[in-house]
């Protein structure tokens, strides 16, 4: 597997994927056997590696000007667009419907 970059740039997406390693696996290593311990490790890092998990934390969102986000995860533009949505879809025509009688 191939750490680093040829320029030798850090990899930021495995400092972050060994970051969520390392806190999800010091959690969880009180309900995993000492003897599969290295095994979930591996399997857990390989996963989110696949995935392309990326964190962006609070101060990321600050530092490229993007607005906070609410405590349930969505930020005040976001909101607004769902709640928009859900009134089109309260306020839309009930399509007709035609009741035939059951034999």
């Amino acid at each position: 597997m191939d750490y680093q970059a040829a320029d030798f740039t850090p990899d930021r997406q495995r400092n972050q994927t060994m970051a969520v390693v390392h806190f999800v696996m010091t959690t969880m290593n009180k309900f995993i056997s000492p003897d599969d311990r290295d095994y979930a490790h591996r399997e857990l890092f390989e996963a989110i590696q696949k995935a392309g998990v990326d964190i962006i934390t609070s101060e990321h969102r600050a530092s490229a000007g993007l607005p906070p986000r609410s405590p349930m995860g969505w930020t005040d533009h976001e909101l607004k667009v769902l709640e928009m949505k859900r009134m089109e879809a309260l306020l839309a025509p009930i399509p007709p419907m035609i009741m035939t009688a059951q034999k």
